[in-house]
């Protein structure tokens, strides 16, 4: 009987484990590791809906489609794992970041309510983002431009208050 029970909490453990393991897969991009579309999205109108401020920024490579025509989908793959892992050490854990698809990202900068402090957080961004080492593109710019609003507490809408952010980089 005690064997049996003690199997019985083994059970119960590795199905415990199997379930966060599939919960992870479902709310994780694949490719990037960051969230995928559908927990990001809903991760940001949950801080929202708690009326935590931030803000609420969309990065898009420009022009990605060329890189992918040009120097192949491995190559693409590796800007856009880049990226993310770029995203991963700039922001925050209780920061979102997930991807939107293809080359678009979408970042939910908690308790950032303020232009300025906006712009700095994005020029970080676009510096790791200029330093990220892929050699297959023989120094080919890699063009990223980002839109920004703000939430503050209270609100039930974002602030008519939107920065638009943009950078070429080698």
């Amino acid at each position: 009987d005690i064997l049996a029970g003690f199997k019985n909490v083994d059970d119960i453990v590795a199905s415990a484990k199997e379930r966060q393991n599939l919960e992870i897969l479902a709310s994780t991009d694949i490719m990037t590791g960051i969230l995928n579309r559908g927990s990001g999205e809903r991760n940001v109108i949950d801080a929202m809906a708690n009326n935590k401020t931030g803000m609420f920024c969309i990065l898009d490579v420009d022009k990605f489609k060329n890189i992918n025509d040009e120097y192949g989908h491995n190559v693409g793959d590796k800007v856009l794992r880049g990226i993310a892992d770029v995203l991963k050490t700039i922001f925050r854990d209780e920061d979102i970041i997930f991807r939107l698809g293809g080359d678009e990202y979408a970042m939910y900068v908690m308790n950032l309510n303020d232009e300025e402090a906006g712009k700095a957080v994005m020029d970080r961004v676009f510096n790791e983002i200029a330093g990220l080492g892929i050699p297959e593109l023989g120094g080919r710019e890699i063009c990223v431009s980002a839109g920004a609003v703000f939430f503050k507490e209270g609100d039930n809408y974002t602030r008519n208050v939107k920065t638009n952010f943009s950078i070429c980089i080698n």
